[in-house]
């Protein structure tokens, strides 16, 4: 009962960083902790003396470890085995009282933290994620404005490459768990997206390693400017936040191939295919 820090390390191990697995992680939490509670009023009465505290300590520490993390069962193993050795030192239901307490007590402090400090939910980390799929198509076609004038690290490029296909992957996940209405759509723009990324790298490649000698960068500039622009409209008619404006200059000549250049003007000919693709995908559905 002086032992505070119970409270701390059961908060810790509810806290999730969604809304949503917090709830899912506290419910099999206490379902699990009440089921351990019962189940050892039974079992202590039949094993007696320290030694058989011991033995019933161990088995439940081997259930304890081959359940899944997080899971009601799990939950219990660990109520079973905490409690067989805290009865050593005190009474079964005092014992028992004080977990079901500070388990209680972390519940009301994890559900008060992640509703009303830190609200975050899975829904809005999904919207966010989407923002932030649209971001990294802008941050590669400014790296690859950048790569013109001078080579770039490979270390920013790979990062940009970890961080959105990290993303991508955070939706898809998302979309299996909770699914919405739009998900068939969504789909078919992540499918899309990750065509034109790979375009994107693809020219990055040539253009950052000086494998295309003789690109236009003036055309190139204003290839990469047209092509901001259609993704901002994209984004909002996404009801996103554009990352750049969406007026496009007169003096800009929009061209899909680079004479010379028969390698890149694949490349920007395919991510040009694919971006139309995903403007008539976006006016589709919003249609």
């Amino acid at each position: 009962a002086n032992h505070g820090y119970w409270l701390v390390l059961n908060a810790f191990l509810l806290l999730r960083p969604m809304y949503e697995e917090s709830a899912t992680r506290i419910k099999t939490r206490f379902i699990g902790t009440l089921a351990g509670c019962l189940i050892l009023q039974f079992l202590l009465p039949l094993f007696h003396g320290t030694g058989w505290h011991f033995v019933l300590a161990t088995v439940m520490a081997t259930g304890l470890y081959m359940e899944t993390a997080g899971t009601w069962q799990q939950a219990l193993f660990s109520t079973c085995f905490a409690l067989t050795l805290t009865t050593l030192a005190l009474p079964q239901m005092l014992a028992a009282e004080l977990r079901i307490l500070y388990v209680v007590a972390a519940m009301m402090l994890v559900l008060l933290v992640n509703r009303f400090v830190f609200p975050t939910h899975q829904k809005g980390q999904y919207r966010y994620n989407l923002y932030q799929l649209f971001h990294t198509h802008h941050v590669y076609l400014r790296l690859l404005e950048s790569s013109l004038t001078a080579p770039l690290d490979y270390g920013v490029i790979c990062d940009v490459q970890i961080h959105y296909h990290l993303i991508h992957d955070q939706i898809i996940q998302y979309l299996k768990k909770a699914g919405n209405d739009d998900s068939t759509f969504i789909k078919k723009l992540l499918w899309i997206s990750w065509h034109m990324i790979s375009e994107a790298e693809q020219m990055l490649f040539l253009i950052n390693n000086r494998k295309a000698s003789a690109v236009n960068s003036a055309q190139m500039e204003d290839y990469l400017a047209f092509t901001a622009c259609i993704l901002s409209e994209i984004q909002e008619m996404l009801h996103m936040k554009a990352d750049r404006n969406r007026t496009v200059s007169p003096e800009i000549i929009y061209k899909r191939t680079m004479e010379g250049e028969p390698r890149l003007s694949v490349l920007m000919e395919q991510y040009s295919k694919q971006l139309s693709e995903m403007y008539r995908c976006v006016c589709s559905h919003n249609g």
